[in-house]
């Protein structure tokens, strides 16, 4: 048996990873489960675990293997494709073309790489920042942003959100990328100490 008291004398950043992925604060939950060497998550869905639910339920990551009483679900790095992950962040105060902008680095660890999807943008001294990924069209993409976030298909604004909403996929904002090569752009703003966003292929 797990005792969380020794857990957290003898692994406290175990300790505090799986009190944030079992208490719906960490948004990344499959990154944050890899970090914990698991590609299995067992939890029962009450009052308690209701963040983490709503974290999950719209998460093509996840598939739901057992459902009555608790919920136990694995993993599906196959289903990684669904997810938008080739960016590129706009460096502070340049004027260069998006074409050259630096790419967005994930994890340097493999399997943590593997499955995540939420796209950090931390640091700096700006309160935003913008990250620009080249899709082709037609394409229906939800973004999930942590903060007021302004949406652009080239150069032609498509949508702003004023959230908090908790960064969770399915509340997000639905964008149609028209046919075609387009530059999808996001520049998303700090909430709460947070700014990045997810990024999710859709189909209606």
């Amino acid at each position: 048996v797990l005792d969380p008291t020794f857990m957290a004398l003898l692994h406290p950043r175990e300790y505090a990873l799986s009190k944030q992925l079992f208490n719906g604060e960490a948004i990344d939950v499959a990154a944050t489960m890899r970090a914990l060497d698991s590609d299995y998550i067992l939890y029962l869905p009450n009052a308690t675990r209701a963040h983490l639910q709503a974290r999950l339920v719209n998460d093509p990551r996840f598939v739901p293997m057992f459902t009555r009483g608790a919920v136990f679900a694995r993993l599906a790095p196959e289903h990684m494709p669904a997810f938008v992950r080739d960016w590129r962040v706009a460096p502070h105060g340049s004027r260069i073309p998006v074409t050259q902008w630096p790419q967005y680095a994930w994890s340097s660890d493999a399997r943590i790489r593997e499955v995540q999807a939420y796209v950090d943008l931390p640091g700096t001294e700006q309160k935003c920042a913008t990250a620009a990924s080249p899709l082709t069209g037609p394409a229906t993409i939800e973004i999930a942003p942590a903060g007021p976030t302004q949406i652009r298909i080239d150069e032609g604004v498509v949508a702003e959100m004023r959230p908090p909403r908790e960064t969770l996929l399915g509340d997000g904002q639905l964008v149609d990328v028209p046919a075609g090569p387009h530059w999808l752009v996001v520049t998303t703003c700090t909430a709460a100490e947070r700014r990045g966003f997810f990024a999710v292929r859709r189909t209606l």
